[in-house]
């Protein structure tokens, strides 16, 4: 059985990470799994992760953005210099 947090109480967890590591959940998120949760929690204290985007089932996660208004981090083959991690969650 998978544990969930509702949105208020990941959004507490992700509050302290936002000086260092750019954390974004899309709006549409109402509850998300505690293994992904964690596992935010740990790319986010990684040095060389400046921004995080977080779905239902997905983690992007880079050191740059796509566009500078939304901030989607760039997860592409072929974009040089960049650290990038994209995770799936079935």
């Amino acid at each position: 059985m998978t544990d969930y947090l509702k949105r208020n109480n990941f959004e507490k967890l992700f509050t302290p990470l936002q000086t260092k590591t750019d954390v974004r959940v899309l709006k549409r998120v109402d509850k998300l799994p505690v293994l992904l949760i964690n596992t935010v929690l740990t790319l986010a204290t990684l040095d060389f992760i400046k921004y995080i985007l977080v779905s239902d089932n997905e983690i992007k996660a880079s050191n740059e953005t796509k566009e500078k208004r939304l901030k989607i981090p760039i997860t592409e083959a072929g974009h040089l210099p960049q650290q990038e991690f994209v995770l799936f969650f079935i």
